[in-house]
């Protein structure tokens, strides 16, 4: 075994493997380190002739057997540690080890210093066993024996012939290692899996394949075979000497293997080059081409998917993406279906801080493209590192490049207010590496530009010197041209530009804050204060940089509606146009040289204007609205009402709740969203924001022109009928007012029903109503009631079909007797 040249290879030798030295085949418990706990009496029968030496010297030996004897006869698969003491009735007996290796490799089995197994174990009172079994030296399978000596008071004996022999035989310590066979993908992650997160000496795995990189701080070292990666990490930088290992180099590894927070990995195992002349050694193909993983990515339910773990550590491809956003190191990116991953911007694995600088100065979110990297997975979820400097390869036509590289564009120190007595000079960036867009243009708006900012177009600078005179303005304009199809194929020519504006003046602090306080009075005047659903308070000013501003309702008022917190308002939604007096305290400058200017601000808050109509032909799920309207009708008593409501456009049904305290008539304010079921247009996720007022009345049939008349026969006949659909009955009277007759039959649950035949069999309308009492009463009657449909059961049944409505009115119908 050539441990220099294991140094080399791996920064490590084998005998330092930190695993090995709590191997399950062995026991490192230390006997020197436990006295007097361990110490025993002596227990060994001798005559009187017998010498106290040959006593203590066989009870040590006994003691001995009883430490290590559980572990005879079995597999050793890493180094391990024994006692070099042991004491008897206090008194210390030393221990000395030998090693014969009876069969197999004869190098494969040596004594060695117990640091080299365990760096916390005194070598004064440990013994160190050295096992080729990571580094591969025991090529077969090797037996060996572990000789014990004892020594007290200058007397030497071995423990065979200290103790009892066994059939005739000295009882002895018999361990054997076999030749370390290489695992499959699927047996390196059961064992991984089996470690549960941590260390385990009996978690071991081996694995050929070649080197695919490095990492530069020394702690990775990433191998792949042909269809699969690993990763060796090792938290003491055993590989930061890598000289001899190369990119494709065929290896061999071994060590214990876990999984940490998702992440497989081989931790302080050994890495050894597989020469070429050797029977183990393989030639990999392809071995720098990266995998495409686009299909298991793009169908990935997320960036956990468990699927995804077969790409751990792989160098791959993902085509068809798009650039979503940055968040620190974290630069998103979503696959074609929408599933978020994220390109991490790390200087501790393959690309340094320049390196890393030239992808991400060019990552524009918004344009497609194809990312390759290596999958790492971290706290369970999968996301990319770069490998190299170029990891991002944009697909995107001309257009869509443009417009990117013009909306990520900012100038380094720019500011939108100059207030400083000194030139600032202001470097234009003027080329971009994202083909096809490789040239910035910058232009001045202004044709007077003002004598306080200086732009030099040919150096791509501009200098600002303000001073005390009148506020200096200039726009800069950024411009990217690009070309384009038009609809009949034509080639045009298209720019995309965006503005900076330079305001510069030589101001004292106070002066800021004073014309940024003016400056929200501007804007309550123009009505930016005036919301209908939220408001946003600003913290700074548009054009005052250096302000900076925080909120609060104004002194000896209070409200309901608004409340502050850390500058953010909450705004509650409103029936009615209700103002709130806020206060705004100004600030520019720190410390000392800070001044402050406050400002009353009056706020209005609005209901919104929506109405039932747009909710319905925006079908829009996802936005709440919030409707002004008449309560036409609820069901039952409980706080779980379902409801409808009239806002002069439309008819709604909600089944969601209301409060008791709303009544048929009143005219409320809700916040809701666009629903549907079985066909039937509907309010979702409905909100009660409060009763504007009470007891307005239910609408006239003058005022709803979309109102119906109907029969409780002809209802029969339309939902009992042939071919009849709940989809089809729902399109015909889905959010109309209704007024029906018939008779009203109440079972013995108290459910009303009405009817087409006076003695209640015929029960075609279900009845929801928060007039349960009324319906009681007129039991066995002829009815008219007024309500919205809001389904039906048993569409095209002869027997036992029926539509249900919403009711809000009922009265007695009376009829005249016949001539």
């Amino acid at each position: 075994m050539k441990l220099k040249k294991l140094l080399v290879l791996s920064a490590t030798c084998v005998l330092t493997l930190g695993a090995v030295a709590c191997n399950p085949t062995t026991n490192s418990s230390s006997a020197s380190s436990q006295a007097p706990s361990s110490q025993v009496s002596s227990a060994t029968s001798s005559s009187s002739e017998t010498p106290v030496e040959d006593t203590t010297l066989a009870d040590a030996a006994d003691y001995l057997w009883q430490m290590y004897k559980d572990k005879n006869n079995s597999q050793s698969t890493g180094g391990f540690t024994l006692v070099k003491n042991v004491y008897i009735a206090g008194v210390g007996v030393e221990v000395s080890w030998k090693v014969i290796v009876k069969s197999g490799t004869q190098n494969g089995v040596a004594l060695t210093d117990a640091k080299n197994i365990d760096s916390s174990a005194d070598n004064d009172k440990m013994q160190g066993i050295y096992v080729g079994y990571y580094d591969f030296v025991i090529q077969e399978r090797t037996e060996y024996e572990l000789e014990a000596t004892l020594t007290y008071k200058g007397e030497s004996k071995r423990m065979g012939e200290l103790i009892s022999k066994v059939n005739g035989q000295e009882r002895t310590f018999n361990r054997y290692a076999e030749k370390l066979v290489f695992n499959t993908y699927e047996e390196y992650i059961k064992i991984s899996n089996k470690a549960k997160g941590k260390k385990d000496p009996s978690c071991v795995a081996a694995i050929k394949g070649y080197v695919f990189g490095i990492s530069k701080n020394g702690k990775y070292v990433f191998v792949r075979d042909q269809g699969n990666a690993y990763m060796v990490y090792d938290n003491g930088g055993k590989y930061k000497d890598t000289k001899e290992f190369k990119v494709g180099d065929c290896v061999a590894v071994a060590g214990p293997t876990y999984a940490f927070n998702g992440c497989h990995e081989f931790v302080d195992a050994t890495i050894i080059k597989i020469d070429s002349t050797s029977p183990d050694h393989v030639d990999y193909e392809n071995t720098t081409d990266p995998v495409d993983a686009t299909t298991d990515f793009t169908a990935a339910s997320s960036n956990r998917d468990s699927k995804l773990e077969k790409y751990q550590n792989m160098y791959v491809t993902i085509k068809n993406c798009t650039l979503d956003s940055i968040d620190g190191s974290y630069y998103y990116f979503k696959t074609s279906s929408g599933k978020k991953f994220n390109l991490y911007r790390s200087t501790s694995y393959f690309l340094t801080e320049d390196e890393n600088n030239e992808w991400a100065n060019e990552f524009y979110p918004g344009l497609k493209c194809d990312v390759t990297g290596l999958v790492n997975c971290y706290s369970n979820s999968y996301q990319i590192y770069p490998v190299t400097k170029n990891p991002i390869s944009y697909t995107g036509n001309s257009e869509t490049v443009a417009k990117a590289v013009i909306n990520a564009l900012e100038i380094s120190g720019m500011k939108p207010f100059f207030s400083e007595d000194k030139e600032t000079t202001l470097t234009l960036k003027k080329a971009t590496n994202l083909a096809p867009v490789t040239n910035i243009n910058w232009s001045i708006k202004e044709t007077e530009v003002p004598s306080q900012i200086v732009f030099d177009k040919d150096a791509g600078t501009v200098k600002i010197k303000p001073t005390k005179d009148a506020l200096a303005s200039a726009t800069l304009v950024a411009s990217v041209g690009y070309t384009y199809k038009d609809n009949q194929g034509n080639v045009k020519n298209g720019t995309a530009k965006k503005e900076f504006v330079i305001n510069a003046q030589v101001l004292t602090n106070e002066e800021q804050a004073k014309k940024a306080a003016a400056e929200l009075v501007e804007k309550q005047e123009a009505g930016k204060f005036t919301q209908c659903s939220s408001l946003t308070l600003p913290t700074g000013s548009s054009v005052f940089a250096d302000a900076k501003i925080s909120w609060a309702l104004k002194e000896g008022t209070t409200s309901n509606v608004v409340s502050i917190t850390n500058n953010i308002a909450t705004v509650e939604k409103v029936t009615e146009n209700t103002t709130v007096a806020l206060t705004a305290t100004v600030t520019v400058g720190e410390g000392d040289e800070a001044k402050t200017v406050t400002q009353d601000i009056t706020a209005t808050i609005t209901p919104t204007t929506g109405t039932l109509a747009e909710i319905i032909s925006s079908k829009d799920k996802d936005t709440k609205v919030t409707i002004r309207g008449i309560v036409l009708s609820k069901s039952g008593n409980s706080d779980t009402n379902s409801f409808t409501i009239w806002d002069g456009t439309a008819v709604m049904f909600s089944y969601n709740k209301i409060s008791n305290d709303v009544e048929i008539g009143d005219e409320i304010v809700v916040e809701a969203a666009y629903g549907v079921n079985s066909g039937l247009d509907q309010l979702a996720t409905s909100k009660l924001i409060g009763i504007a007022k009470k007891n307005v009345g239910l609408p006239t049939e003058e005022q709803l022109p979309i109102a119906e008349t109907r029969t409780a026969e002809e209802i029969e006949t339309e939902i009992r009928a042939e071919g009849a659909t709940a989809a089809n009955i729902a399109a015909a009277h889905a959010n109309k007012l209704t007024k029906m007759t018939g008779y009203v039959y109440v079972d013995s649950n108290g459910n009303a029903y009405i009817t087409s035949d006076a003695e209640g069999k015929k029960t075609v309308i279900k009845v929801y109503t928060s007039l349960a009492e009324e319906f009681k009463a007129l039991a066995g009657k002829k009815v008219e009631a007024i309500g919205v449909y809001r389904g039906c059961g048993n569409a095209g049944d002869a027997a036992k079909g029926y539509e249900t409505y919403q009711i809000g009115s009922v009265t007695e119908v009376t009829e005249t007797p016949a001539a």
